[in-house]
């Protein structure tokens, strides 16, 4: 057992070896995979489960602070997430809710696309992992 948990460890550690921002914080579960997409200014990726929830992720200039935009969103809370201040909110259509979550000390911004209140708790589980990093 301690076998298999140690090689799902470096699975997931492995997908992000060359991310920055402490990204390779993240600890996948079983069944997710990262990948990373070709950005011009920023690092960009996707955290997916086939048939489940995808999280985009993006990092640099293309990850908008929320604060600034807030009143476009239905809600939009600044917490401590993980002992990190962060800006939380929903966004979208009443037919497509979008779930983003932004760090403002190193520019990084996920979001999902939320069909259910457990795609929210399983964004914000998966999410709770990630410790930001200046590298």
């Amino acid at each position: 057992m301690k076998t298999l948990l140690l090689a799902l460890w470096l699975v997931s550690s492995a997908a992000f070896a060359a991310a920055p921002l402490g990204l390779d914080s993240i600890r996948l579960p079983e069944g997710y995979t990262f990948k990373h997409h070709p950005g011009t200014d920023s690092y960009v990726g996707t955290i997916q489960k086939a048939d489940g929830l995808t999280i985009s992720m993006d990092s640099g200039l293309g990850a908008t602070p929320l604060q600034r935009d807030k009143d476009k969103f239905s809600w939009f809370r600044e917490i401590q997430f993980g002992g990190t201040h962060v800006h939380l909110a929903m966004g979208g259509t009443p037919d497509k809710r979008i779930l983003f979550l932004f760090y403002p000390s190193v520019s990084v911004i996920f979001s999902a696309e939320i069909h259910s209140e457990a795609d929210i708790a399983e964004f914000m589980a998966l999410l709770s992992t990630y410790v930001p990093s200046a590298k």
